[in-house]
């Protein structure tokens, strides 16, 4: 790991190392009030203990975090309804219905935020197949390519599913907005909205085409 993993994960783990560490002070004020001969013994044994648990801790942390990277990484370059059953798991969301996903992607040269990447894949994943269409063989395709006539770089994410209304399409990345389709109800109206803020953060641009009852591209 490097060391920014380190502290991302020392940052992650805050709480508990501060909840450890009052447990400890009120552990060494015991012992000097009441074991005071054997005082430097209790606290050596304490701070071994306590180093051992933070250490345990982190490698807890890390391998949790390692596994969550794992599961989106293995679903992006290979998508698959075991990847994309085990990337919805992770991040607890319910999805009984089988998508398939068709990955038509070659590289390319991505320089950007890696956590807010992550983020922004994972949340327009979830919805393709969160509102997948329940009466045909859901699909999620995959592509990326270079737009000569914008001179860009794209990665073109749609699905057959339920879509959405032209009326609502305008509205979609407001915060708050559900739109008034019954397939939207389920909807929080936070995950777009968050998604263009980090790309707008990003510079990275961001269109939608959709039709009711046809399927969503982004």
């Amino acid at each position: 790991m490097k060391l920014s993993d380190y502290l991302n994960i020392l940052k992650e783990s805050r709480p508990w190392i501060l909840l450890l560490c009052i447990n400890d002070i009120f552990f060494i004020f015991l012992a000097w009030t009441a074991y005071p001969e054997t005082f430097r013994l209790l606290v050596g044994i304490m701070i071994v203990f306590s180093i051992a648990s933070i250490i345990l801790g982190m490698l807890y942390a890390w391998k949790g975090k390692k596994n969550q990277d794992k599961v989106f990484y293995d679903f992006f370059r290979q998508p698959s309804w075991e990847h994309e059953h085990e990337l919805i798991k992770t991040i607890g969301e319910l999805h009984k219905e089988k998508v398939k996903v068709v990955s038509h992607m070659e590289d390319v040269p991505i320089v950007s935020d890696k956590k807010a990447l992550q983020f922004i894949f994972t949340q327009i994943f979830v919805n393709a197949a969160k509102y997948s269409n329940e009466k045909i063989d859901s699909f999620i395709w995959l592509k990326t390519g270079f737009d000569s006539s914008n001179n860009r770089y794209y990665l073109r994410i749609w699905d057959n599913g339920m879509g959405v209304l032209n009326s609502d399409l305008p509205f979609i990345f407001d915060k708050g907005f559900t739109g008034d389709s019954l397939s939207q109800k389920q909807s929080t109206g936070i995950g777009l909205y968050l998604v263009k803020k980090l790309c707008d953060e990003l510079q990275i641009g961001i269109e939608v085409e959709s039709e009711y009852g046809k399927g969503f591209a982004i």
